[in-house]
């Protein structure tokens, strides 16, 4: 029997210690019906906002996803998982939205602004599922009892993995949750977070790579040639530099 281990994720104290509530329950899916009409669907939950990654681990290695940017104080996650042609496919999806709900969005127009951080003056509304939504996925062999689904309700902080769902089998899958305060990220180039350049020191590689750019990607990250944290100024044209 195969196990698989939750990717090694540094400690950081900008980033932990607020509570966080991982609370669902199985329902019927609203995404991948055909192929998996069951899913487990739930909310992280804190205090304050909040954003969230999800890595996907199988025998073909980690992969990883960020939440939607919008700055709500909880991230939407939904999981499918069963068997797909000779494989067993899972799927998670997370969403960020306003929990508890105030109010619904009066058009969509108010919710498109709501979900790029502008609050309204008459109070909170809660962006509608599916908004922005990203997806992962991981695939496996043998597994053993494909019954399995993430527990009703764990507790939790940011900064550390909190486990959604391991199947164990021949080939097995693994699902974990990081979630994140959004008091250190921001958005940047198309709509992706990222940490603030002031709490950039203090993460450690690889971390804050993952951090720092895309929206997805391997476990550990690659760096591109172009790729920098932050910028270094420009010559002025027509100077030498000295």
């Amino acid at each position: 029997m195969a196990r698989l281990e939750s990717p090694e994720i540094p400690q950081v104290p900008s980033l932990t210690g607020l509570p966080v509530t991982v609370k669902g329950d199985r329902c019927a899916a609203e995404w991948y019906r055909a192929a998996f009409p069951e899913a487990w669907r739930g909310f992280a939950v804190a205090s304050e906002p909040v954003l969230a990654l999800a890595f996907a681990a199988s025998a073909a290695g980690v992969r990883w996803v960020k939440s939607g940017p919008a700055w709500g104080n909880a991230v939407a996650i939904e999981i499918v998982h069963g068997p797909y042609a000779a494989w067993h496919d899972a799927h998670v999806r997370l969403d960020s939205l306003v929990w508890p709900p105030v109010r619904e969005a009066r058009d969509w127009e108010e919710a498109s602004r709501r979900a790029q951080g502008v609050v309204p003056a008459d109070g909170e509304i809660q962006v509608p599922d599916g908004y922005g939504h990203h997806t992962l996925q991981a695939r496996g062999q043998g597994i053993e009892d494909p019954s399995t689904w993430p527990l009703q309700r764990m507790e939790g902080e940011t900064g550390r993995l909190l486990p959604l769902l391991h199947l164990e089998g021949a080939s097995p899958i693994r699902l974990d949750l990081l979630v994140l305060p959004r008091r250190a990220l921001r958005v940047g180039r198309c709509r992706i977070w990222k940490l603030k350049p002031r709490y950039r020191d203090a993460v450690p590689e690889p971390l804050r790579h993952v951090l720092s750019f895309g929206r997805a990607g391997s476990w550990p990250p690659q760096r591109w040639p172009n790729q920098r944290y932050g910028g270094t100024p420009r010559t002025p044209r027509g100077s030498s530099g000295s």
